[in-house]
């Protein structure tokens, strides 16, 4: 049985070529060179692949992927001591009432798709060890533990 090519994509692989549309259509925006940031398009092809690849769970049949979603926000009237606009990131849980909405201005949409793309690529995992001090620079790991673990918020 041969599936339709689309079947056979992957996630990234369907998010990518929709990107890769985009971009052939010109859908790019200008630098502004003075505050030495990219001026994103209005168009709302941004905050809909968001909402599509990953507010709405995303197409991934795989539910083990993180549900913590990460915003580029660049607020003008933010800007560091050399006077360019400070982009913030900012981290919320899929299922939060507090979500930036699809049409909030000062959300850089591509930008946020892009960290999105790249930090939902990482595998993070944890490792606690019980050891024992064998000699002044040895330690004898007596036994370990590791586990899959998501990114957090939390700067403890």
């Amino acid at each position: 049985k041969v599936e339709p090519e689309d079947k056979k994509e992957g996630f990234l692989q369907k998010l990518l070529k929709t990107i890769g549309e985009e971009r052939k259509r010109g859908g790019r925006g200008s630098v502004d060179t003075e505050n030495g940031f990219e001026l994103v398009n209005t168009n709302q092809f941004w905050p809909d692949v968001f909402s599509q690849y990953y507010l709405n769970g995303g197409i991934s049949p795989d539910d083990s992927r993180d549900d913590m979603l990460f915003y580029i926000r660049k607020n003008p009237e933010l800007k560091n001591r050399h006077g360019l606009i400070q982009p913030l990131v900012e981290v919320y849980r899929r299922d939060s009432k507090r979500l930036p909405a699809l049409d909030e201005p000062t959300i850089d949409w591509e930008e946020t798709v892009y960290l999105n793309i790249i930090l939902h690529q990482f595998e993070y995992t944890v490792t606690c060890g019980l050891c024992t001090r064998t000699g002044e620079q040895n330690l004898q790991i007596l036994k370990k533990f590791s586990q899959r673990v998501y990114p957090s918020p939390s700067k403890r």
